[in-house]
């Protein structure tokens, strides 16, 4: 009995084993579509971890071929607690955006326009890193005696 039920299912399996691994390939004719490729437009993103902090550009993007330009926020401290400065003087926390708005706008077109090669900025905002480290709550049990 064991016998012929194994007979059966390899009988049974054995056409869909042939079908799929010996059949030969679909052909369609039809070949995906590539993305266009724009000249001078890189496919990754090349940079390194706060490069930001030098002043010098030509090391790090005609050097090297990075063409994202990065950095972390500095920070100040005031009456104690320490809080998130931008990337130029006037980029505060608690600054006004008119005052610093332009130079940020400024620092961001410079590092775009260097040397023509159109490298990216990825910039923190002091605000929105504040608002992310906001205050927490810590909740824990204790005993309770009777």
């Amino acid at each position: 009995m064991k016998k012929r039920l194994l007979l059966f299912l390899v009988l049974l399996i054995s056409p869909f084993l042939i079908y799929n691994f010996y059949k030969p390939a679909y052909e369609t004719g039809f070949t995906p579509a590539s993305p266009p490729v724009t000249q001078g437009e890189d496919e990754f993103l090349i940079s390194s971890l706060n490069i930001g902090q030098y002043s010098s550009y030509n090391f790090a993007i005609d050097t090297l071929g990075y063409n994202l330009w990065h950095r972390y926020l500095g920070s100040e401290e005031i009456s104690g607690k320490r809080y998130p400065t931008g990337w130029t003087g006037s980029d505060l926390l608690f600054a006004d955006r008119l005052d610093y708005i332009g130079d940020v706008q400024d620092k961001i077109d410079e590092i775009y326009s260097y040397n023509g090669k159109n490298t990216q900025v990825l910039l923190h905002r002091p605000k929105i890193e504040y608002l992310c480290y906001g205050q927490r709550s810590d909740y824990q049990c204790e005993a309770i005696s009777n």
